[in-house]
């Protein structure tokens, strides 16, 4: 099936006649009502979309970055552009202690990270792609950066993200783009066996049968433990695993437990690297 993008413009074209009718709310309410029931889902969007846009069409309306514009996946296989972002969002790109000279501009590309929403069927999930001066460690508030390659055959992660990364993260005070793939692999297959045997894997048990550490280049590396390595079999390294990154909006379409605005985006080079939970 093919996808159907909605940009800006469709959607401005899609709210012509909502706006003609402005002066009169009652008309536009009850076309509204009667209209949208022989819509398709694209048509719903439009109208939807426009509606909001009436409500925050005033001279009170958040500054935006037009620069900036977010693009979610729908029901559908349709790619919708959303609003631009609005100002106080935006992060620096370049940050102090932050000077990671190995990290280079992201390759990703609208179509790369669409590619991977179609074929995850991540309904919901919005993104956004990084500029020219935006590194890792520079999302959007709300927003996380997350790699490409963390979805690909070498680790199968999905959407939405479950709930043991956000929260291994959190707990060793890294971001999440500091995870290598590695780390993310061990915790899919983990995972994955401990749904077999109907349990969970918790943070508490895969940090009891890994071990984890930091390299000069801020990435965090996670291994099995030689007494408990009952993963066998899988890569031991990903070609280029950080070249292909993008921001992820944090909801709960795309994380299993959002991260929280307390979660790190700036990378950390002193992780925390005790065995302990409380």
């Amino acid at each position: 099936m093919s996808s159907h993008r909605l940009t800006r413009e469709q959607k401005g074209k899609g709210a012509v006649s909502s706006r003609d009718s402005a002066e009169n709310p009652d008309s536009i309410h009850h076309g509204a009502m009667m209209d949208t029931e022989n819509m398709d889902l694209a048509q719903r969007l439009l109208v939807s979309e426009a509606r909001e846009q009436f409500r925050g069409d005033d001279d009170g309306q958040e500054a935006v970055d037009a620069s900036i514009v977010p693009i979610s996946y729908y029901p559908g296989n349709i790619f919708a552009e959303e609003s631009p972002l609005e100002v106080w969002r935006i992060r620096p790109s370049v940050v102090d202690g932050q000077d990671w000279s190995n990290v280079e501009r992201t390759k990703s590309t609208v179509e790369s990270v669409e590619a991977i929403l179609r074929d995850l069927n991540a309904h919901g999930v919005s993104f956004i792609i990084p500029k020219r001066d935006q590194r890792p460690w520079s999302p959007p508030k709300g927003y996380q950066c997350i790699y490409e390659s963390y979805f690909r055959n070498d680790t199968k992660l999905w959407f939405p993200i479950p709930r043991i990364v956000t929260t291994y993260a959190f707990r060793r005070g890294v971001a999440l783009s500091q995870l290598m793939n590695g780390s993310l692999r061990l915790m899919v297959v983990l995972s994955v066996i401990a749904a077999e045997a109907g349990t969970s894997m918790s943070v508490r048990s895969f940090e009891e049968l890994t071990s984890v550490s930091i390299s000069d280049d801020g990435l965090v590396s996670t291994r099995m433990r030689p007494n408990y390595n009952v993963v066998t079999g899988y890569p031991t390294k990903t070609s280029d695993w950080q070249r292909s990154y993008f921001y992820v909006k944090s909801n709960r379409s795309a994380f299993e437990e959002p991260p929280k605005s307390g979660y790190r985006v700036l990378w950390n080079a002193e992780m925390d690297t005790a065995h302990c939970l409380s």
